[in-house]
């Protein structure tokens, strides 16, 4: 019989740290970073290589850099 274990239930000196708790008590409120965070934590435990989740969270915060690029440059060219 296979056992169902979260693999996100991750408890340290007894208080739950999933990687959303962890985002949550760090204040972290953006999607990619949060994303990134989350692929560093869990890097290798499930299904993909660590080399493959380092590179999704390379590849997460690099979009990041992208969309504040983005959004930086509308803010600029657009009126006061």
């Amino acid at each position: 019989m296979s056992e169902n274990i979260n693999p996100y239930a991750v408890t340290i000196g007894g208080v739950k740290a999933d990687p959303m708790r962890i985002v949550k008590a760090y204040g972290i409120t953006d999607m990619g970073i949060s994303q990134a965070l989350k692929k560093l934590l869990r890097c290798g435990r499930k299904h993909k290589t660590k080399a493959q989740d380092v590179a999704e969270a390379i590849s997460s915060l690099q979009r990041w850099q992208e969309i504040e690029a983005e959004d930086t440059a509308t803010e600029q060219e657009s009126p006061q």
